[in-house]
This record gives structure tokens, sequence and C-alpha cells, in this order.
């Protein structure tokens, strides 16, 4: 895969020699590396999207994939205007650092939990990527690890570790990688915004950092300490994980995150000949300069789209027409990330958990579900091939936890007493088939929905409040007051009378007393 690719920030563009496996020699402790009567049956490599290539000369190919990515440790440059960001991974805790990685504890099947033992630094490749339409407007971007700096509000960059699961061997060994980073910009002062967080745990070899899938029946628990960064991180989180719980400990300042491995299928679009790429297609450079470069290097173009990014199901749909009806494979992933809270409208709050959205389609909105105030419903749009590598229908699984806290913001304070559903509707509009699971427990309204089927259905989810009938005050009269009877005395000529009434009058011959 070679050239230069408009927004190559999310590809990782690759000439003909960098497809080539090269071994990367890491020093490692003994219990990292991969002993062979610890293999893992039911664990084999993963599958990785670079065996599709070579691509034929003149042609390009469009990978849809959500697997392991090069976690490193960068500062871009602080002269430009587009690079100037940072990612730091975050070392194991050792008492010295405002944010690092706490503590790894591990499962198997409903057994004790585990502690995982972080293993040395990992040699970080160079080059992080190259950013540019065209070679001469292009930024090389490169890694670097770094001290943290409260003063600057800067996190510690450091580098990916292997951790040792001992008793949860794969088909590489017992080593993880684990890569927690703090992600955002710096402004021209110096000064580090952190907006993002994520995570990632991948089943790995010691030497060659050959990517496995995972054990079956691991269940993973991590605890990252964030300090002086929780109140920056968004409300919103997203993840491939089963049975998952993220909770924020506000008390700790800690972000603790359980879950399963995901399985997540990995699709593409047929290859293209440049000539045959339709014109609508943004994310193809058509310039014959640049076609030619192409073909100078001997091999076709492919690109991979971070298909966590706001707009991979855009670029999906925009070219669906060559999107192959099969997955190419799949990978099991354990990932979580906070996700922007664009278009939520106005219940998103940093420093909580407003929501998490998990999916195991391919691509998706990386961002909060948008609020529909018309239809009162949180819309979320996913994609995938309709089909697994094996011919199976792909059977889509979506859940969206909202805090009651987000809830009430959204539906008011007699959401409880609602009825919560899921419409999950096809690209042509037609009603795609789900079973639904619903509720509110513990803090949270639950939407589940599993069995839809692909290729890019949009998933809304509502909850229908009953309205507060005001009852009509009817006014009671004021009672009349009953009269009140009076007494007076009456006299005549040796005779005394008592007269009572209303208004009482003496007789005729007597007068009042």
């Amino acid at each position: 895969m070679t050239g230069h690719v408009p927004e190559c920030e999310e590809l990782y563009c690759k000439n003909k020699v960098m497809v080539k496996k090269i071994a990367l020699v890491a020093v490692l402790i003994s219990s990292l590396m991969a002993p062979q009567n610890l293999a893992s049956a039911d664990s084999k490599p993963a599958f990785t999207w670079e065996t599709s290539f070579p691509l034929p000369v003149g042609t390009w190919q469009q990978f849809f994939t959500s697997q392991w990515e090069r976690p490193l440790s960068y500062i871009g440059k602080s002269d430009s205007i587009v690079t100037k960001d940072f990612v730091s991974i975050l070392p194991p805790c050792n008492n010295n650092q405002n944010a690092c990685v706490q503590k790894i504890e591990y499962q198997l099947g409903n057994g004790d939990w585990k502690i995982a033992i972080a293993g040395p630094e990992m040699e970080q490749d160079k080059v992080v990527t190259t950013r540019g339409a065209t070679p001469a407007t292009s930024e090389t971007i490169y890694s670097s690890t770094y001290k943290e700096d409260l003063g600057i509000k800067r996190p510690e960059g450091n580098t990916a570790r292997l951790w040792d699961f001992p008793e949860a061997p794969h088909g590489g060994g017992t080593g993880y990688q684990v890569a927690a980073q703090l992600r955002g910009l710096f402004d021209d002062n110096g000064v580090f915004n952190t907006d993002a967080f994520r995570i990632q745990i991948v089943p790995m070899s010691g030497v060659e950092r050959k990517v496995y899938d995972f054990p079956t029946n691991l269940n993973i628990k991590v605890t990252v300490k964030l300090g002086l960064f929780f109140d920056s991180l968004q409300g919103w989180f997203d993840g491939r994980l089963e049975d998952s719980t993220i909770t924020l400990d506000k008390v700790n300042r800690n972000l603790v995150i359980t879950g399963k491995p995901m399985v997540v299928p990995t699709t593409a679009i047929t290859p293209i000949k440049y000539a045959d790429i339709p014109k609508t297609y943004s994310y193809w450079n058509h310039n014959p300069e640049f076609e030619a470069n192409q073909d100078s290097l001997g091999i076709g173009t492919g690109g991979v789209i971070d298909v966590s990014s706001g707009h991979a199901v855009k670029i999906f749909v925009e070219m669906q027409k060559h999107i192959m009806e099969k997955a190419l494979g799949e990978n099991t992933l354990w990932k979580v990330a906070s996700i922007s809270a664009d278009g939520s409208g106005n219940c998103a709050e940093k420093g909580t958990v407003s929501g998490i959205v998990i999916t195991n389609s391919t691509t998706y909105d990386a961002k909060a579900p948008s609020w529909d105030p018309n239809l009162g419903s949180l819309e979320f749009k996913v994609a995938s091939s309709h089909y697994l590598s094996n011919g199976e229908v792909f059977k889509g699984y979506y859940k969206l936890l909202v805090s009651e806290k987000t809830a009430t913001c959204y539906w008011g304070t007699n959401f409880s007493k609602g009825t919560a559903s899921i419409s999950i509707t096809n690209l042509d509009g037609t009603p795609n088939i789900a079973t639904t699971n619903l509720g509110v427990q513990d803090g949270w309204v639950n939407f589940e929905a599993a069995g839809f089927t692909f290729s890019a259905p949009t998933i809304r989810a509502r909850i229908d409040v009953p309205k507060v009938v005001e009852k009509t005050q009817t006014s009671t009269p004021t009672p009349t007051p009953a009269p009140k009877i009076r007494a007076i005395t009456c006299i005549a000529k040796n005779a005394k009378k008592i007269v009572r009434g209303i208004n009482p009058k003496c007789p005729k011959g007597y007068k009042k007393k």
C-alpha cells in the first residue's frame, strides 16, 4: 500500500516495502515470552487486512477494520496548524504519576479474579503517521516519550507494555499489550488540553509482536488513575465489550472498566481501477499526478479508515455499491474510548458517565447518539457487511446505557413511568427485525437490541413518557353561615315575654325592654 492519501492521518499509508513483515526485537522478561506448553488451542492468530495484498497496479481498495492499532506517544509540531496534537500512553502506576494504569485484573469463567503483572517498556516505532494530501504538503509525525508536567497540564507519554496474564494463555503466550491513552491538543503557549481517553488490550506474542485472538471465557477489569485529568473526559463512551460496565470513581478519580472481548468483522470495497472510481468518492484524491505516483511504485493503493471516526458510516454508505457482501475476517476486540458529545443536545456532562454505546458493527458513529427533539429519540448509525467471512448472516448487537440523570435531561423527571423502545430502520426506510431488551436498573436506562442485519441500519432509542394531566381544581363554594338567632325581652303591664328570631320584634301591646 503506497503513497499519500487524502486525510492520511486516519490511514496507515505503507509502501511496497513496508507491507513486508519486519521482526521487531524487544527485551522482555521471560514470563512474557511464548511458552509452547501454555498455548491455548482456542486462540488463533488474529485476522489482518494486509493478507489481501498485493493489489494490482492501478487499483484502489478501501478497508473498514477495527483491530489492533499502533499505540504510540507523540507530541505534534508546535509550528504546525494540522498536527498540534498529542497522545500520551500512560505508564503503570509507581506512585509518581498523576495519571497511570493502576491495576489490571482478569477472570476465567466464573473463577476468582487474578492480578496481571506489568512488563517493561516496549520499543516504539519511530514514525507515527504522515498527514497530507500530497507529498509537498505532508507532515511526518515522529513518536517520543516524555515526562508528566502538571504545570502545562501534560500527562506522561510512555510506551505500551505487555502485561502478563499467567493463567490466561492465548496462542502466542500469556502477554497482553495494554495501551491506555490520553489525547488532546496543545495551544501556542504549550498548555495541553486533554479531551479524550482510549484503552485497548491485545493478546500478543513477545518478540514478534504477533497479534492473537482472545481465549474464550476471559473477563478483564482495568483501573486507570486519572487524577488531574479526571474532569476533562467526555461524558459518553463507546466500546467493543460484552457484559460491560464503565464507572468513574469521583472519590479516587479513577476510571474502572470491566468486560469481555467482542467479535467484530472487517469489511472492504472490491478493488477498483483508478479510472472507475466514482467522482463522488470524497476519500480518494482524483489527481493524475498522484495516481501516476502510485503506479510507479508497482503496487495498488489501499487505505484503512478509522471505523470509529465521525465520518466512517458516511463513507461506508457513499461506497455501498462497492462494499463486499462478505466480511474479510473477524477479530476479537477489547476496547473502550470516550467519544464526542456533538449532537447529543445539552445533556452531556464531563467528569461523569452520561452514556455508554456498545456494538459489534464494523463501523459506527463515533459520537454520542444524536438527540432528535421532534421524535424524542436518540439516533445511532452503524454499518457492516451483510455476511461474516464464513457466509453466515452477520447478526448485529447494540447496547445503549443512559444514566438516569441524562435520561431525565432528555425525557423529563417522569421518564421512569414511560415505555422504552428501540426501532431499527434499514437504509431504504424499511424496518429491521431484532429482539430487544429494555429496562431501568441500578441508575441506568438499558436499551439493548440483537439479531438485526446489515448493511447500514439506523437505530433509534426512545422513551414515550405519559403526559402528566393536571387535575382541574373544582372550586368549592364558601358555605353561607347560618343566620344568627337573637333574643329580646318584651314587657307589658304586669307581663314579660322573651322573643327569639333573626330579627325579633315585640308583639302588639309589648315594648322592648
